[in-house]
């Protein structure tokens, strides 16, 4: 006490007041000051400045607990640099068993936890927890022994997230290999870009979800790739039209597909396969039913690169595809998949378009390979129509040509041997029998020729040589109507019986038949059987005769002669013969009743045609 004024104040329950004569606390320091610093509390350690000096404050909770031993936490204040003073301020707590430093400020004002250097302005080692607001979570974010920044909820499980030191991040996994490595889904909401962009040049590609949420666009420099809301996928296409949709500008769009191996190519090395399937209600799915497939047909070397096509499909009641045709580096053709090439097959070489007609061209080395719109050829064998110095041929589209002298020949029954010039074709004749038919001839048979049905000549037919004598020209056959009528007037009514039958062969014809008549005119001068199918020759005299077999009617002249029967005779330019009566070394005129009936007659007379 000075001047009689109370410095220090210790009132009945142990509180101490410096400055104040009515503590509230164990110690309660006050002084007043307007400015400036009031009440301090200074812990001194007057000792030579040396490092690891210090000062403290203990807090003892338990009565077993004293300053020296187990103090249950404390504040220290320990000097850092002799030189200058430097000092660091360090928090210390009490785990039932030890006390130990749990948060350190350094002499520079960095705030360390769990470590005594700290280096940043706020440093842990060890993890820090954010507790939700539910108060029953938290993440923990801790810096792995393997120097990478991890993400964990709750502490326990795999780590949600991870950064390494490199600066990729890992979302589900512990070593993403790229920046951003998700392992499951990802959402991007609100936002509908995703950017990626060259800082060096500023160029940039994005995924994007178009406006209308219809369509997926890839773009590098421009939209390359869409996917569009039907599932149709465009490259080089904004507008898909298919399932897949290739389109290049001012270019052929090409798929390529190509194998990369470390090793060498040899002979049956897969390259790439084109594979067709389906799906339906029925059979359910099946992933392979056709396809293409190219393999190396041969070891490959610089400039040198063999290789061959397998074509499959599935037969009908077959699960699975089987190759039927291959075709080999040399062009040739397997049919049937097989691997000795035995087969028919057709060289690229000598299969083409004809440079001038639209052809399709076999076994003809000069065939070219260019369509073009003139001619009409539909296939030709071993010869290519552009050659033909005569151009004026024009086809319709349904011509085989052949080249001139081609044979077609069979196998012997018994696969020994061939039979050779069954048909040959040269100089536009067909030749039966023989390879060499004859120019004189369309057609040259050897050999005897059996015809089943019918055989229509518009021409003639010669028989036994080719003089006119033996030309065989026309035949026809058919039904007349006979009538009776006079020579000079008169024609009987003829009923249903009336018929008749005529062959005519070349020039000469034979008629035949049956003639009823009942009434009708009187028959004025001689009797005629009348309706012949052609008329006679135009010869004077140039009669023919025939006979009637039967007959009632017709009455033998009374004119004291005596008759022996009747007969038939023609003149020339007539439809008709006479109906004479015979008597010996001549003739005469019969009467005709107005009824009667001829049975049974014929005439063979020669026509003029």
């Amino acid at each position: 006490m000075t001047n009689d004024t109370k410095a220090l104040t210790i009132d009945t329950s142990q509180n101490v007041g410096i400055g104040t004569t009515a503590p509230e606390t164990g110690l309660h320091i006050s002084k007043t000051a307007s400015t400036g610093l009031g009440a301090q509390l200074t812990l001194d350690n007057p000792a030579s400045a040396a490092v690891g000096s210090a000062v403290e404050i203990s807090f003892l909770t338990d009565t077993g607990a004293d300053p020296q031993g187990t103090r249950n936490a404390r504040i220290v204040a320990e000097c850092n640099n002799a030189s200058n003073g430097a000092a660091s301020l360090q928090f210390h707590t009490w785990n039932g068993s030890a006390s130990a430093e749990r948060m350190r400020i350094a002499d520079d004002g960095n705030v360390g936890i769990g470590t005594t250097t700290p280096a940043q302005k706020l440093q842990v080692k060890g993890v820090v927890g954010f507790e939700t607001t539910d108060a029953t979570n938290y993440w923990a974010v801790y810096a792995h022994t393997d120097d990478t920044f991890r993400f964990n909820y709750n502490g326990s499980g795999n780590d949600e997230v991870t950064i390494l030191s490199d600066g990729n991040v890992g979302i589900g996994v512990v070593d993403p290999g790229e920046k951003l490595t998700v392992q499951g889904r990802v959402e991007v909401r609100s936002a509908n870009w995703y950017v990626m962009q060259n800082s060096a040049n500023d160029n940039y590609s994005y995924i994007k979800n178009a406006d209308t949420g219809s369509e997926i666009q890839f773009a590098t420099s421009g939209v390359k790739m869409v996917l569009d809301g039907a599932g149709n996928l465009g490259i080089g296409t904004t507008a898909p039209s298919n399932l897949l949709h290739l389109e290049k500008d001012d270019g052929e769009a090409n798929i390529l597909l190509s194998r990369d191996s470390t090793g060498a190519f040899g002979g049956n090395n897969n390259l790439g396969k084109l594979k067709w399937g389906g799906n339906d209600s029925d059979s359910g799915v099946n992933g392979e039913v056709a396809y293409i497939l190219g393999r190396s047909d041969g070891a490959w070397a610089s400039g040198d690169f063999p290789s061959k096509l397998y074509f499959a499909t599935t037969a009908d009641g077959a699960a699975s595809a089987t190759v039927y045709w291959v075709m080999k580096n040399d062009g040739t053709l397997s049919m049937g998949g097989g691997t000795s090439y035995m087969r028919p097959a057709l060289k690229q070489s000598y299969m083409g378009y004809s440079a001038s007609y639209r052809a399709l061209v076999l076994g003809s080395a000069s065939a070219t390979y260019n369509v073009n719109d003139t001619g009409a050829v539909t296939c030709s064998f071993n010869y290519d129509p552009s050659i033909n110095t005569n151009g004026s041929f024009s086809g319709n589209g349904g011509e085989i040509v052949f080249r001139n002298g081609t044979q077609f020949i069979t196998p012997e029954s018994d696969d020994d041997g061939w039979h050779g010039g069954l048909i040959g074709m040269l100089n536009g004749s067909v030749g039966i029998g023989t390879a060499a038919p004859s120019s004189s001839y369309k057609l040259d048979v050897n050999g005897t020729a059996r015809v089943q049905s019918d055989l229509y000549c518009s021409t003639k037919i010669y028989l036994g040589g080719t003089a006119a004598a033996n030309a065989f020209d026309d035949y026809e056959e058919g039904s007349w109507t006979p009538v009776l009528i006079g020579n000079t007037s008169g024609t009987k009514t003829a009923d249903s019986n009336n018929v008749g039958r005529y062959t005519k062969i070349g020039n000469l014809c034979t008629v035949s038949g049956t003639l009823d008549w009942d009434g009708g005119d009187a028959i004025v001068g001689i009797p005629c059987l009348s309706g012949f199918p052609f008329a006679t020759r135009s010869q004077s005299n140039g009669r023919d005769g025939g006979v009637v077999g039967q007959q009632g009617g017709l009455t033998f002249p009374s004119d004291g002669n005596t008759y022996i029967g009747w007969a038939l005779g023609t003149d020339q330019n007539r439809t008709n013969a006479y109906i004479f009566a015979l008597r010996e070394e001549s003739y005469g005129t019969g009467v005709v009743a107005s009824s009667g009936t001829m049975y049974g007659f014929t005439i063979t007379y020669q026509t003029a045609t």
